[in-house]
């Protein structure tokens, strides 16, 4: 289940991450005007994303389990 996670947040990151990155970066991706700072910027604007992703999949997958295993009042 966690690889099955692991790369949801991988495509979700990719997608994600990939339109961020045209809307905020374009002049510097398309013009090669790539600094380090750049490139920081660029690896955040992916790392956000499947950082969320995982986070909240993994948080919901451990509430289905706990709210499943709670017995009935």
């Amino acid at each position: 289940m966690k690889k099955k996670i692991f790369i949801n947040a991988l495509k979700v990151s990719v997608t994600i991450g990939t339109l961020l990155n045209l809307i905020n970066n374009y002049d510097e991706i398309f013009l090669q005007k790539i600094s380090f700072s750049v490139a920081i910027k660029v690896f955040i604007t992916y790392l956000i994303p499947f950082s969320v992703s995982y986070y909240s999949s993994r948080k919901a997958l451990a509430d289905s389990r706990k709210f499943n295993s709670t017995p009935p009042l």
